[in-house]
């Protein structure tokens, strides 16, 4: 999975594949932005995990928690 994100120093747009977590443009380290945003897309893939067992409870549980993270921006 790539993740895209914007640095907040310099407003580069860098990808993450897994190898670079600094910015591309001013060598900030941005491994706790691509933490954060790497939760928020786990917890929205686990909500449907949790709709595919018709577990609604622990699906929406689930959902708030992506909400939040997404909220967060």
């Amino acid at each position: 999975m790539t993740i895209t994100i914007k640095c907040p120093v310099c407003r580069a747009t860098n990808t993450f594949d897994g190898t670079n977590i600094i910015c591309r443009r001013c060598k900030n380290d941005l491994t706790l932005l691509y933490q954060f945003k790497y939760h928020s897309y786990y917890n929205r893939l686990q909500t449907v995990m949790f709709l595919l067992h018709k577990n609604t409870k622990a699906a929406e549980d689930s959902l708030k928690k992506a909400a939040e993270l997404a909220k967060e921006k």
